[in-house]
């Protein structure tokens, strides 16, 4: 277990030590001998070399430490068992960072101890090697050199057996971000060892992984010199350096559960799994009601474990009591608090008896987390705020927010003006002081909605249109932050201004085929593809279902094959790259071939496929245990522009490969 880029794969030189050197007295005389003593003596006094320490002033490094030479070397066989490890390096080592970078597979029963002689670090152990294994010593990319704190640029590992031979299973893969495949370094990747009758991991992970390593600036990782078995292999953010994965922890689960060390590989990049680990952002348990933060005699907030969204925003599904007098209090308006989506606002229809202990009945199904899973069905009790003055609710702006000119801020189809505030108007305020006129001097009826009480989604009475921009002014009566008019334009594109896009979609199922016995191959894979037919054997036109009136058009291809499988549902996305760019738009299909977006502004666009293997309409990142894989993705290489009047088509299909033990 290594990676490519930090092996050693030559002899190395022993380790330079401290030496004495002798003198002869036979003839130099006793002046010469005690001034040699005092000398000596001084030398000895100043520090000599005893007890050499990383130099102190003088501008620190800015280049990673290296390390120059190891004993044992790399895949060094018949090492004693009674070995001490000597690393020496072209720097002074942090020796903080050199104990909390250092692992050992397999890990010794008690922690090395750590000797630190100038640029030369020698680790012992307490017990004896086990014999006839395989060592691989890992130094992970957190070693900072003493002077400037600098990393390693990647993780630094090597090999030694206590056996006649060092093992040779090797296993490769990337980490990657899910939203746009980039990669992600120092992550840590754990190996567990699978049972040779197991077809998928334990329910309870191990204690410890049976061997680690990291990513490099890349996101690849590398186990090289590991027994050649068959391996679990998932990643994770290793915040609190426990070895192992933890609730608060982002981590990656493999593509397929069991992973085969290949050992006839020429190197690790042919031994590389080709799907990528998806790392996302850790899941903590079902969002629940944590407690009521009192704000005012009327206004209460609402504290959740987890950020949560709207399923249904409506008042008069909360309840709340007066716990004394047993009255129920009728509820004016909840809506998202301002500061941070992990609270809500629940706001009275009268004041509070402030020396009353009241309960707040959180409604099920109201509010969901990013999985979509809801808050139950909870009741909180609090002690109302002696506050009795409410903020005046505050005016944050309009959206979308990119420019337009004195034409007005440009809009899609599909698109809507967003008003954004920090509480609720009241409902007279729409059309009173918040109103809608188009350039001939016309009113239109504004018709709010909001998801969640503090964006305002705008539709007009007559609709927007091409022909007629709409400027919507706000008075400055309604919010505390405004002392004048507020007013923005908006205008909808015509069709002249907008163009097309095509995006060919290709799925590609691959089986790999697990060895009968220990792996002594590299993995070997079975593939079925889907993809466009050529024209003479197209079957049909299928339109796909579709969000936001996009459409699907796929061509079919003829094949009656019983083992063909096709995916449910994939979900092809298109997304604006510019920082304030137009809102992702995406399509939902069972079937592959050519994808069109039609009525596309002008922009530069990126694209992203991915498999709804569960069907929720949102991406899932798997599970480690008991182990449920990801969502494969794929992103396209490059990017494609949005023409007005012009249909424009990707370079290349997307191609999303989907690994499989079926």
């Amino acid at each position: 277990m290594t990676l490519p880029f930090a092996s050693f794969k030559s002899r190395m030189r022993a380790p330079m030590r401290c030496s004495t050197t002798r003198f002869s007295t036979t003839t130099v005389g006793f002046g010469c001998v005690a001034g040699l003593l005092a000398l000596l003596c001084t030398v000895s006094l100043l520090g000599g070399c005893a007890n050499p320490v990383a130099p102190t002033g003088g501008p620190g490094n800015t280049e990673p430490a290296r390390l120059l030479e190891s004993t044992p070397a790399d895949e060094d066989v018949n090492v004693s068992q009674d070995v001490e490890v000597v690393l020496r390096f072209d720097k002074y080592i942090s020796r903080g960072a050199m104990a909390q970078a250092f692992s050992m597979t397999p890990e010794p029963q008690q922690r090395p101890e750590f000797d630190y002689s100038g640029r030369s670090i020698a680790v012992s152990f307490a017990e004896p090697l086990r014999d006839s294994t395989t060592y691989i010593i890992s130094l992970g990319s957190d070693l900072r050199t003493a002077r400037g704190n600098v990393e390693l640029d990647a993780p630094i590992t090597l090999a030694f057996s206590t056996g006649n031979r060092i093992d040779q299973g090797r296993l490769a893969g990337r980490v990657v971000e899910p939203k746009e495949g980039q990669p992600e370094q120092d992550v840590d990747v754990f190996a567990y060892a699978l049972p040779e009758e197991a077809q998928a991991p334990p329910d309870t992970l191990p204690e410890a992984p049976d061997f680690r390593t990291q990513t490099d600036s890349e996101g690849r990782f590398s186990f090289q010199n590991i027994r050649e078995e068959s391996y679990y292999v998932i990643a994770v953010r290793d915040n609190n350096r426990n070895r192992m994965p933890d609730a608060n922890e982002a981590y990656a689960v493999p593509p397929v559960p069991r992973l085969s060390a290949a050992v006839d590989t020429a190197s690790a990049d042919t031994a590389a799994v080709e799907v990528p680990w998806l790392l996302t952002d850790p899941r903590p348990d079902p969002p629940q009601a944590v407690r009521v933060r009192p704000q005012t005699v009327q206004r209460q907030t609402v504290r959740f474990s987890q950020p949560v969204a709207w399923r249904e925003r409506t008042a008069a599904s909360w309840t709340l009591v007066d716990s004394t007098a047993q009255d129920t209090i009728g509820i004016a308006s909840v809506h998202t608090a301002t500061d941070t989506p992990y609270e809500v606002a629940v706001v009275a229809e009268q004041a509070l008896r402030v020396e009353a202990v009241h309960r707040l009945t959180v409604p099920p199904q109201a509010l969901e987390d990013s999985l979509g899973r809801a808050v139950p069905d909870t009741t909180l009790r609090f002690t109302p705020s002696t506050d009795e003055g409410d903020p005046t609710p505050e005016f944050s702006g309009f959206r979308p927010d990119r420019s337009g000119g004195e034409e007005g801020r440009p809009l899609t189809q599909d698109e809507a003006p967003l008003l954004r505030t920090t509480r609720p108007p009241e409902d007279d305020a729409w059309n009173d002081s918040i109103t809608a006129t188009d350039t001939t001097g016309t009113a239109r009826t504004i018709v709010p909605e909001s998801q969640d009480g503090l964006r305002h989604r705008l539709a007009f009475e007559p609709p927007l249109t091409p022909e007629m921009p709409v400027d919507v002014r706000v008075g400055a009566d309604l919010f505390a932050n405004i002392d004048t008019v507020q007013t923005q334009r908006y205008r909808r594109l015509s069709g002249d201004a907008l163009g097309a896009i095509e995006v060919p979609i290709t799925y590609v199922r691959r089986a790999l085929n697990p060895p009968d016995t220990a792996a002594t191959t590299a993995p070997t894979f079975e593939s079925i593809t889907l993809g466009v037919a050529p024209p003479d054997t197209l079957l049909s036109t299928q339109e796909a279902r579709v969000t936001a009136a996009d459409t699907a058009q796929t061509a079919l291809r003829a094949r009656s094959d019983s083992l063909l499988q096709r995916p449910e549902r994939l979900v092809l996305e298109m997304h604006d790259t510019s920082p304030n760019g137009w809102p992702t738009r995406r399509i939902e299909t069972d079937t592959t071939g050519t994808a069109r977006f039609d009525r596309v502004p002008e922009g530069v666009y990126r694209f992203r496929l991915w498999h709804d293997r569960e069907g929720t309409g949102r991406w899932s990142p798997g599970q480690i245990a008991p182990y449920r894989r990801a969502d494969p993705v794929v992103w396209s290489e490059s990017t494609v522009e949005g023409r007005a009047r012009w249909t424009n088509v990707l370079d290349r299909p997307l191609q999303l490969l989907e690994l499989t033990t079926d």
